[in-house]
């Protein structure tokens, strides 16, 4: 009796909290929420995959694209054209050639525990039709890379990048030693693979370079980016191949035989791979390799499972997102205890105020955590957090740092953290907008740093670093991104640490940026809403040129697929005065504001129509 009370309540519980958590909306409502979603996503999405430094973890993440989901099934007509359901991932940065993969990249549909993990595979089998297979693998955490081979011979390496299309880093990838340059069979295949870091390689890189990466997934990540393949031969990265897409596979019936002929051709795969049919002893083998990760030499941060059975994948079939034929499990964050020693506010380039707490630094897996974003004032008013405080710190996903929940309050009675009422840097007084505090001063010197570090970065200007902007700007030497063109070997002689050569190399590089494309340049200019996407949406739009955008209006960029009246808004109120002379005055000193040609394919020497 006390059971079945017990479950009636939950049920009421469960009833209470679904519908107060998911009122009715009317449409008005809907489509502004969709609008929200779509944009956050979007956002997020580029922090993850473009940069590398996502903000919220997989769960959070998971959330917002369920909720986004459910209400473009319930309201289907206010799906924006480029909804994030529509599209897997983002855009990484512009440094190399984009090339289309030959087969999407998908996502992996996501489950935390073993119990939702077993339900999958029966679910599975019951849209099969019958009893299964399964492939369990180990997650690695790592970079995901395409390879591609032309009778045998490796012609391109390429980036997940938004999952239709990646960059070209075939140079880089030649550098990694377990990624054969010539194929043991002239067979023509693409593969993917996560490319990775071992943690004992980055443990000795991290005592004798002092490298700036919290992790050896970021350091692996980073090194297929690198400009100079030199410099990328210069880290140590491995590889495990996963998949592989090819026609020259349709003898080959499962999953486990298509690895094994990866192996014959010369690919490394992981030796820990199984493949299992009893979900029970499956099951058992998932908890075996969450309880290995510590004396594992690589990052995991989970397991993939997969149908063994190909041509069952191929009836199963594919979301949008993800493939219907698989799953990752994912590990729950690792944690630690510290203590708030402070909380200090960034100022963003776009105004945008972060509060972020000073830890006592602590380790969590093989990172030093000294500080974690808090995101707003919500979220700080929500864990009632102080300075002095006792908290438990995850990294979620193992990769961002959190400040989880107070476990003891200080003894000096300090009250929970407010943001300031004035900017930090300008003194002007800041503004709320949503959840966000923000400094609506363009000319706040926070704002003015970050927007010129953002502009030299994305150029790809050598030697022009924060700690050099610093220096100009104490001088009262650059304020805005034109102001860089004019500098002169004689000033740059001034500043400490430069000599002949790196004037040279500088200046040299200063040049080389005046050749970027338009899409670049308006991308580096960080003018809020015109991210990588929308750039190319609009010059896809018939935008190729800056005088097409400058003369635009709202009714011209709303018929912009993806541009709706706010983001339109925004994107002109970002075009001010002060930008509009920037870009005038770039003009004038020599950038090119052309568009970028099509990407031409290796082998593609013919015109199509």
């Amino acid at each position: 009796m006390k059971y079945a009370m017990k479950l009636l309540s939950i049920l009421i519980i469960s009833l209470l909290f679904f519908f107060s958590a998911a009122p009715a909306m009317d449409q008005e409502s809907a489509q502004k929420r969709i609008q929200a979603l779509s944009a956050e996503i979007t956002r997020h999405d580029y922090l993850y995959y473009v940069l590398g430094k996502p903000e919220i973890s997989d769960q959070e993440y998971d959330q917002l694209f369920d909720e986004l989901v459910r209400l473009e099934k319930e309201f289907p007509d206010l799906a924006l054209p480029d909804s994030p359901t529509k599209r897997v991932g983002s855009e990484l940065d512009n440094t190399f050639l984009q090339v289309p993969h030959a087969v999407p990249m998908l996502s992996l549909e996501k489950c935390y525990s073993l119990e939702e993990l077993v339900a999958w595979t029966e679910r599975t089998e019951e849209k099969a039709g019958e009893k299964l297979s399964f492939v369990a693998e180990e997650k690695i955490d790592g970079a995901a890379i395409e390879l591609t081979y032309h009778k045998g011979m490796l012609v391109r390496a390429s980036t997940r990048g938004n999952g239709q299309k990646g960059y070209d880093i075939t140079d880089n990838a030649r550098t990694v030693r377990t990624i054969p340059l010539k194929l043991k069979q002239p067979v023509s295949v693409t593969v993917r693979g996560e490319v990775f870091v071992r943690k004992s390689d980055f443990a000795k890189l991290t005592n004798k370079k002092g490298l700036n990466y919290d992790s050896p997934r970021n350091l692996a990540a980073g090194a297929l980016r690198r400009k100079h393949s030199s410099e990328a031969a210069e880290i140590p990265l491995d590889i495990f191949v996963f998949e592989a897409v090819s026609d020259d596979m349709d003898d080959l019936a499962n999953h486990a035989d298509a690895l094994a002929w990866l192996n014959k051709l010369g690919f490394k795969t992981n030796p820990n791979n199984r493949t299992f049919r009893n979900i029970h002893k499956l099951k058992a083998y998932i908890e075996e390799i969450g309880s290995r990760t510590e004396v594992l030499d690589y990052e995991i941060d989970g397991a993939v499972v997969k149908v063994n059975q190909r041509n069952i994948r191929k009836v199963l079939g594919h979301t949008e997102r993800f493939p219907k034929w698989a799953i990752a499990y994912k590990f729950r964050s690792p944690e630690n205890e510290t203590v708030v020693q402070d909380i200090d506010v960034q100022i963003g380039r776009h105004g945008r105020v972060t509060p972020v707490a000073k830890l006592h630094p602590v380790r969590i897996g093989s990172a030093s955590i000294a500080r974690a974003t808090l995101h707003n004032q919500d979220y700080i008013n929500m864990l009632e957090l102080a300075i002095g405080d006792t908290v438990k710190v995850s990294r979620r996903g193992k990769v961002i740092p959190a400040v989880e929940h107070v476990l003891e309050k200080n003894m000096a009675g300090n009250e929970t953290w407010q943001m300031p009422i004035h900017c930090p840097a300008c003194k002007t007084p800041l503004q709320r907008e949503g959840k966000h505090h923000f400094c609506p001063n363009f000319d706040c010197p926070d704002q003015i740093r970050g927007r010129l570090i953002y502009f030299s970065k994305k150029m790809g200007i050598k030697y022009l670093g924060p700690k050099t902007i610093e220096m100009l700007i104490s001088q009262k030497r650059i304020q805005h991104p034109e102001d860089i063109y004019t500098l002169t070997n004689e000033e740059m002689n001034r500043l400490r640490g430069f000599g002949e050569k790196k004037i040279n190399a500088f200046m040299t590089s200063l040049e080389q940026s005046k050749t970027k494309p338009l899409q670049e340049v308006l991308a580096a200019l960080g003018i809020r809403e015109l991210g990588p996407r929308a750039i190319e949406n609009l010059t896809e739009a018939g935008f190729d040129s800056v005088d097409k955008l400058l003369g635009a209006d709202i009714s011209t960029l709303t018929q912009v697929k993806g541009i709706g009246e706010i983001t339109a808004q925004n994107i002109l109120d970002g075009l001010n005065p002060q930008m509009r002379k920037t870009i005038k005055a770039l003009r004038k000193s020599g950038l090119s504001f052309q568009t970028e040609p099509p990407a031409v394919l290796p082998g593609d020497t013919q015109k199509h129509d």
